[in-house]
């Protein structure tokens, strides 16, 4: 379920593409640092965005560099990092794990499962830093698979536990803004597990795998991620957010989270 915090660059200036850049390069490197190339390869923009949001929320001090990398080995680039873009990779590789199994257990993927093995032991060290995250995220993930196996119709019932799930990645400290994080990462995981199901209904009815929206009148289902994603910002404006990174994170919220929907929709129309 990864790919929908992304940033819509027709809207966004240089020097805020250049922050962004520079922090999921800051993301990378942090993988990279702790995890290797298993942990490189799994970079994502949507953790970039948890990382950005927790900067912007309690700027701390950055650590500033250049290096080539095996994406980019001809020339330096820039990157920027702090201790939450290390709580992001460590999100960043507990999720990708757990999508390694997920599409294991879907379609019997060896490569899926072999990627998850490598992983094993960097699980068990995020697992020690963050217990109780671990634990809520594992059981949601069980939960999740379990109304799966019970074919559970109500799209609601699932994309809450997901919600619960995605609260934990904005779980990185307890103090004044840790509630309000919660309940933005609650409706944030709500909003992308029912996109992505959107997203996969059309294959999912081919392939008869389980979909919640199958009972869903889909000429609603705007209707149904605006409402969503309106709780999401809502919660959202309540956190004190760093005008340096104001632009960047609204494009993502207000933009980017409907890049692939809109990018389906206008495909729809040029076959019709």
């Amino acid at each position: 379920m990864f790919g929908y915090l992304v940033y819509n660059p027709e809207n966004m200036n240089d020097e805020n593409k250049k922050i962004y850049k520079e922090c999921y390069c800051g993301l990378c490197k942090c993988l990279s640092d702790s995890y290797g190339l298993v942990g490189r390869s799994t970079v994502s923009y949507d953790l970039t965005f948890v990382a950005m949001l927790f900067t912007a929320i309690y700027r701390p001090e950055n650590t500033f560099g250049e290096e080539r990398c095996p994406a980019h080995p001809l020339r330096k680039h820039g990157y920027w990092y702090n201790d939450f873009s290390k709580f992001a990779a460590d999100m960043n590789l507990l999720l990708t794990y757990y999508k390694y199994l997920d599409d294991f257990m879907d379609d019997h993927n060896l490569k899926s499962k072999k990627n998850a093995e490598k992983m094993q032991e960097y699980i068990n060290q995020i697992e020690v830093r963050y217990p109780e995250q671990c634990k809520i995220i594992k059981k949601c993930l069980e939960d999740n698979s379990e109304m799966e196996r019970q074919n559970i119709t109500n799209p609601d019932i699932p994309a809450n536990c997901f919600g619960t799930l995605f609260a934990q990645v904005f779980t990185c400290k307890q103090d004044e803004y840790t509630d309000t994080l919660q309940q933005f990462g609650f409706h944030l995981g709500k909003f992308i597990y029912i996109m992505d199901a959107c997203m996969d209904l059309k294959e999912d009815l081919i392939k008869q795998r389980y979909n919640p929206l199958i009972t869903i009148d889909m000429n609603n289902i705007e209707d149904i991620l605006e409402s969503i994603m309106s709780d999401c910002v809502n919660q959202y404006d309540k956190l004190p957010i760093d005008d340096k990174y104001r632009e960047i994170l609204d494009n993502v919220l207000y933009a980017g989270v409907w890049s692939a929907y809109d990018l389906k929709k206008a495909r729809e129309r040029k076959n019709k």
